[in-house]
C-alpha cells in the first residue's frame, strides 16, 4: 500500500506540474487531459 500511494502522490505531483505549466503557456487553467486522476 505504501509503495501504491507514493506512486499515486508522485502521479498526483506530475499532473499538478502539467497543469501548472500548461497554465503558463496559455495564462489560464486548464486540467491535464486525463481529467480522472487529476486532483486539484
Amino acid at each position: 500500500m505504501a509503495v501504491l500511494n507514493s506512486l499515486f502522490k508522485l502521479r498526483t505531483r506530475s499532473h499538478l506540474i502539467t497543469a501548472l505549466r500548461f497554465s503558463m503557456l496559455n495564462n489560464a487553467y486548464f486540467p491535464p487531459y486525463n481529467a480522472d486522476t487529476f486532483i486539484p
